[in-house]
């Protein structure tokens, strides 16, 4: 696989200290965030540097699908992956969004994450039913 750049963001800060870890142990670039506000922010300034956000649908400050949207706004280019302890899918967000997004439910190994990551890199279009899962 690519080096490719995330943008992860999640309030527990053990998983996203832990994931963090581990893909910079596979060699990729991450920037991590707690909230939405700070991805906005990290993306409004580095975000066509980013190839994929790694998005908590339940963040404190604002819902992960609306920041989803955010950010694909910013960046017509970024991947987006949705991530929850509850089946959300990614229904919700705009068209141009979704064709660029998935969901991966909560808890994930780190061997799911890269899978679904490798998806996201490999095809410029997630297929509907994997998509929403």
């Amino acid at each position: 696989m690519a080096v490719l750049s995330f943008l992860l963001v999640d309030d527990e800060v053990s998983l996203l200290t832990l994931l963090k870890r581990y893909l910079q142990r596979q060699g990729h670039q991450v920037t991590s965030c707690e909230n939405g506000a700070a991805a906005i922010a990290a993306c409004t300034s580095h975000c066509e540097g980013f190839d994929i956000a790694v998005v908590d649908v339940n963040l404190p400050d604002m819902n992960g699908h609306e920041l989803a949207q955010n950010l694909g706004s910013i960046s017509k280019r970024l991947r987006i992956l949705l991530v929850s302890g509850i089946p959300d899918g990614v229904s919700g967000l705009p068209q141009d969004v979704r064709e660029r997004s998935r969901f991966l439910l909560k808890p994930y190994t780190p061997s799911q994450l890269m899978k679904e990551v490798d998806e996201l890199v490999g095809n410029s279009k997630p297929s509907a039913g994997s998509a929403s899962a």
